[in-house]
């Protein structure tokens, strides 16, 4: 159709599959992705002259491809993307909310100061700890005795509170505990995530539409994962590495579809 300009931008969707390439789950469409590079690697042999007028002029040359990858940088992603840069498997959290009563013989040791104790159970409410006798109990109050960190089901000491307790001290607790949900990530699990790939591209500069499907592709991570962001990042960024595969039954790792190519 011509030479003509290109600025692509597209839309990309993943779906796992397994060693051979088949498609193990549904597609899903990923995050703000830019760039998205592909590169060939070839190497070369050539056949050098040792004729007497030629000497190490080269009289045949091959070409081999060793590797075809991909870079993509995501702005936006999901749990699988995320799960996929950290070698790491995914589950959904289980479970039943349920609740914890105060008892005799049931304590947990007041940390030092500067240590926080762990009830059993995250995601609590409602912690309510109290001096560790039947006969009327003191009661501590959160934010004058102590302080909570009730997603971690955490609590450390507040030091010199008036009527509260001391490093070391035995306290009986009671709490309620949400259900488990939402998705857990089981970071460095697995070496090897295999996703197949389509997208949606469109040429900005003419309107052009053009497809790409890659049939098996091992994402690895490109770089580092910042987990505690500096306070004047704007947007992190997740870079991945993909290594474009040729599964059975193919004979390329991937086509691009385009009517004007």
């Amino acid at each position: 159709m011509g030479n003509r300009s290109y600025k692509l931008a597209g839309d990309i969707f993943m779906a796992p599959v397994d060693a051979d390439g088949v498609l193990t789950g549904n597609y899903v469409k990923q995050g703000n992705l830019h760039p998205l590079t592909i590169t060939v690697s070839t190497s070369q042999e050539d056949m050098k002259s040792a004729h007497r007028d030629t000497p190490g002029q080269i009289l045949e040359s091959i070409a081999t491809i060793d590797t075809i990858e991909a870079e993509a940088t995501l702005r936006q992603w999901s749990v699988d993307a995320l799960a996929y840069a950290l070698a790491a498997t995914v589950e959904s959290l289980s479970g039943t909310a349920g609740s914890v009563a105060a008892a005799s013989g049931s304590t947990l040791t007041a940390p030092a100061v500067d240590g926080w104790v762990y009830v059993g159970h995250e995601n609590i409410t409602n912690l309510v700890l109290s001096e560790d006798t039947d006969t009327s109990p003191a009661t501590y109050v959160a934010g004058e005795h102590y302080n909570v960190d009730a997603q971690l089901g955490m609590f450390s000491i507040i030091a010199g509170a008036a009527g509260g307790f001391a490093t070391g001290d035995a306290v009986r607790y009671a709490y309620d505990y949400a259900a488990g949900t939402g998705k857990r990530i089981n970071i460095g699990k697995t070496a090897t995530n295999y996703v197949a790939i389509k997208g949606s591209l469109k040429n900005l500069n003419s309107g052009d539409v053009m497809s790409l499907e890659l049939y098996k592709v091992q994402i690895s991570a490109s770089g580092s994962l910042t987990l505690i962001s500096d306070p004047d990042t704007k947007f992190e960024e997740l870079p991945q590495k993909w290594k474009l595969l040729t599964p059975p039954g193919k004979l390329t790792p991937g086509t691009l579809d385009g009517g004007t190519l």
